[in-house]
């Protein structure tokens, strides 16, 4: 039987500096968010091997204990998305005429591995369902809960997630949605003034289910573009930062915006310089995050609910979850390569400004 996988949604819910855009290039040019993001989703799959099964580890195991941070790593993700979507817009000099082709390069790149994640997660349940000695629920998935996914509507109308981290996705659609009409167009100076009181209303509007309750976090990664865009003055630039970290204590907690400020203040002091060797196994993992975001849950999971079933001892458990992840990589790597980079290579295609540039 699969374990039942807790939600992140229920856990949770950058100084000033000389460096502009124009010297360290577009966002896919700053070396340091593949490591970022590798961080991030190593973090979400320690968390979800360590504590996914409430009965894996003791309460007491210090990995249990450590992996129950892990979920940070979905604030990780906002704060990043938060500095490279006004980036990419900056960049290409975005004005609202733009705003359909901006979504639908989102849709082209991002959807076809979600939905092929879906058929993954229907696919294996029925396979486990079916199995010798499977003793689960009866194998059901309803045309309702599945009609919603594809519009990222299940937390909106109260029905459940096929795969619990696919919560996070409607978040960032969300937002996407969202920035592209706040700025309907690529001058972005107005927003230091309208930045943290966009994020304040995610006290207006808590709802975790709604973007809004997590706008200061993406406001965090707004403000490290704004820093390496508008070449900030330090007082100037920490003045912001405060602002959008308070709020972020409020709305979010004061974890959460600990590990947002952080982010962000890595991104501004390490953009245009190489980050270090050592981190060269987490930008590797960057590269696969969002098909390893999408994929360890299903695969990952059936490791540790093997593994679960064996006699009770620590080591052998330490072992799954070291083999979970071996397996999630593999099969994230096997759909970065056969789904996601197509997906980003079609995405590529559609021109930013109407006509091919």
């Amino acid at each position: 039987m699969m374990p039942c996988y807790t939600s992140l949604q229920n856990k949770s819910a950058v100084v000033g500096g000389k460096t502009s855009v124009n010297d360290v290039g577009d966002s896919n040019k700053i070396p340091i968010l593949d490591p970022l993001r590798g961080l991030a989703a190593l973090s979400v799959c320690f968390f979800h091997f360590s504590n996914g099964n409430t009965d894996y580890l003791q309460s007491t195991d210090i990995v249990e204990r450590v992996g129950s941070y892990g979920w940070l790593g979905v604030e990780m993700f906002f704060v990043i998305s938060g500095f490279v979507l006004p980036w990419s817009l900056w960049a290409s000099s975005y004005n609202f005429s733009q705003y359909g082709r901006f979504v639908a390069r989102r849709v082209v790149r991002l959807d076809p591995p979600y939905f092929a994640c879906m058929l993954l997660v229907v696919g294996l349940q029925f396979l486990s369902s079916i199995a010798p000695g499977y003793n689960g629920e009866p194998f059901s998935v309803s045309f309702p809960m599945l009609a919603a996914h594809f519009a990222y509507m299940n937390g909106l109308v109260g029905l459940e997630w096929l795969n619990p981290v696919f919560w996070t996705l409607a978040i960032e659609f969300q937002f996407y949605l969202l920035i592209g009409l706040l700025f309907p167009s690529s001058d972005f100076r107005i927003g230091q003034y309208l930045l943290i009181p966009i994020c304040c209303m995610g006290i207006l509007f808590p709802s975790k289910v709604l973007v809004f309750h997590y706008l200061p976090l993406f406001g965090l990664g707004f403000v490290s573009f704004l820093v390496l865009s508008q070449r900030f003055a330090w007082w100037k630039a920490i003045s912001i930062l405060a602002g959008v970290c308070a709020v972020a204590v409020v709305v979010n907690g004061w974890m959460q915006a600990l590990v947002g400020v952080g982010t962000a203040i890595v991104i501004i002091a390490m953009a245009g310089k190489p980050f270090p060797r050592f981190l060269t196994p987490l930008a590797a993992l960057g590269t696969l995050s969002y098909s390893l975001y999408l994929v360890h849950v299903p695969v990952g999971g059936r490791v540790i609910n093997l593994f679960s079933r064996l006699p009770e001892n620590v080591l052998w458990r330490y072992l799954g979850i070291a083999l979970a992840l071996v397996f999630s990589i593999a099969a994230s790597l096997l759909f970065y390569r056969c789904i996601e980079s197509p997906s980003h290579y079609l995405a590529r295609t559609i021109p930013r400004h109407g006509s091919p540039r």
